[in-house]
């Protein structure tokens, strides 16, 4: 989970100043802004549907058969002293999207950001399993 959320942490810091500093000439809320704008652009593969007065959420049977991750029904967390906590529903295909996935997708992300590097580069040797001996 920390590698999680330092990740989004670093993908927020990558989208441009100017998403931020445009969103209010756009008429934007800081909900809205966050929501529609910088949440997408800093975590590729993240859908929010979240529209109250049209009761629009994300549900699983839309989420069947694809990649991407539905997130709605965002919400002040009041639990998270200063304002500053999110709760939300996140819906998403666990056996197209699930763990292995998510792992593959995680370690290219590192990967690219230069936390972790390939076996080769750090001198070890590929594994070889041992030849089986002869039987006669």
């Amino acid at each position: 989970l920390p590698i999680l959320i330092r990740s989004i942490e670093e993908g927020f810091r990558a989208v441009p100043q100017e998403y931020r500093l445009g969103a209010p000439a756009l008429g934007l809320s800081r909900r809205a802004t966050l929501l529609h704008l910088l949440l997408p652009a800093a975590v590729p593969g993240i859908i929010v549907q979240d529209d109250p007065s049209e009761h629009r959420y994300p549900l699983a049977t839309e989420a069947a058969g694809r990649d991407e991750i539905f997130v709605g029904r965002v919400r002040r967390d009041v639990s998270i002293a200063d304002g500053r906590g999110l709760a939300f529903w996140v819906v998403s295909d666990n056996l197209r999207k699930g763990a292995a996935t998510n792992a593959v997708e995680l370690a290219e992300v590192l990967r690219e950001r230069g936390w972790i590097r390939p076996a080769a580069t750090r001198g070890a040797m590929p594994f070889a399993a041992p030849e089986a001996e002869a039987t006669a």
